[in-house]
């Protein structure tokens, strides 16, 4: 199955102001290349384990 074609280069294409989101995440993700090169964690995660996610059980039961 074949969708818009074959992968081209970022400097072939022709964007339009419709896509404006691939244009953000692009600079979001080069955002975060050179932040994580430099040494700092991604945006949603963290090695800190102050800092760390809480897990939670969730589900279709209650408990008294």
């Amino acid at each position: 199955q074949l969708g818009q074609g074959p992968i081209t280069f970022h400097n072939e294409e022709h964007l339009t102001t419709s896509d404006k989101g691939v244009i953000m995440l692009r600079k979001l993700l080069t955002q975060q290349i050179r932040s994580v090169a430099a040494g700092a964690d991604p945006l949603g995660h963290t090695m800190d384990e102050a800092h760390a996610l809480v897990k939670v059980k969730a589900g279709n039961f209650f408990v008294d």
